[in-house]
């Protein structure tokens, strides 16, 4: 399930993480990689949480086999889609991506935003939705320290929005292409 759900998110963060560590210079590399392993090590403690689950179903699933009325009557609401087990967890992954994404943008701006520049065509509809969302981590930061801030669905209007303009295929991958020559 997480696979499918979030293979598109995936290819988008990991490509955009790939298209600034060929774009900046090597003494910046250090700052991007350690953002890109925080954001990949919250991925990884939910993932975590969904192999949880998918171990919780699995053994429901032999128990309801071996005639268990309770543990079929539990398989029927989640095959009736009346209860989603993984409810809010696969959200909970757009939220981490979305977080990095702004960290990774953020140190763009702040550090060398020439790549931020040749990589969105729209700067100013990029550079308005990324200050706009840092604006809210910022504020969100300020009101609350503990667990992920952004809201997972700012990631999906993101992705959206970058899809509509031509900028990430239909895997999610970035489809920019940036001369790094003068960034080394």
């Amino acid at each position: 399930c997480e696979q499918e759900y979030n293979a598109y998110s995936d290819n988008f963060f990991m490509s955009y993480y790939t298209l600034i560590m060929q774009n900046i210079k090597d003494s910046d590399k250090p700052k991007v990689q350690a953002i890109i392993q925080q954001t990949m090590d919250n991925r990884n403690k939910i993932g975590l949480v969904i192999q949880s689950i998918d171990k919780y179903i699995s053994e429901i699933e032999k128990q309801a086999d071996n005639g268990d009325e309770e543990a079929n009557n539990i398989l029927n609401v989640y095959g009736r889609g009346l209860e989603d087990p993984y409810l809010g967890i696969l959200y909970d992954i757009e939220q981490v991506y979305m977080q990095g994404t702004l960290e990774l943008t953020q140190y763009l701006l702040d550090n060398n935003n020439e790549p931020f520049m040749r990589i969105f065509i729209n700067k100013k509809k990029y550079n308005d939705l990324f200050n706009r969302e840092q604006d809210e981590l910022l504020t969100e930061r300020e009101k609350e320290r503990n667990g992920t801030l952004i809201d997972g669905e700012k990631f999906i209007i993101l992705l959206t929005a970058l899809y509509q303009d031509n900028l990430i295929d239909e895997t999610g991958k970035l489809i920019i292409r940036v001369d790094s020559s003068d960034t080394k």
